[in-house]
Order: C-alpha cells, then sequence, then structure tokens
C-alpha cells in the first residue's frame, strides 16, 4: 500500500494511508471542529438481515454525530 498523499486542490489533500484522518479535509477549520468530536461507536442490533461494512465515517458524520449523515451519501435516503 502506498502510505503517501496528493493534492487535489489549494486545501483538499487525498490520502492513501488508512488512518490519516487530518489529510482527508477539505481545510483546517473543519478538521479542527471534526477532532474536538467523540468517536461515532459501532451500531450492531441483533436480528439484522443485512450489515453493511464500510469505510470509518467521514467528516460529515463526526461533525453530525450520526453515521452516514452526509446527503451525498448513498444510504442518506433510506434512513
Amino acid at each position: 500500500m502506498i502510505h503517501s498523499y496528493f493534492i487535489l486542490g489549494k486545501n483538499l489533500y487525498v490520502s492513501y494511508s488508512p488512518g490519516k484522518l487530518n489529510l482527508d479535509t477539505i481545510n483546517k477549520e473543519r478538521l479542527e471542529k471534526v477532532e474536538e468530536q467523540k468517536p461515532l461507536p459501532d451500531i450492531i442490533n441483533s436480528g439484522l438481515k443485512i450489515l453493511f461494512i464500510g469505510y470509518n465515517p467521514g467528516l460529515r458524520s463526526a461533525e453530525k454525530g450520526h453515521h452516514y449523515a452526509g446527503r451525498s451519501n448513498r444510504f442518506w435516503d433510506s434512513q
């Protein structure tokens, strides 16, 4: 795996390394706000028919304190 990042724009970085939240952000101010939030807990209820396994919650989810909180998320309409 490549452990580096590249710059897409003035303040947009994309990381190839997992866990580098500090690089996967649009701007520093938003990152600092998210870093102050508590992590979202895993939620697995009994009796599930389907279990979606995805990436760690994004910045919008961390800001809102709710999984799949971003309207651009494909699961948003199903909630």
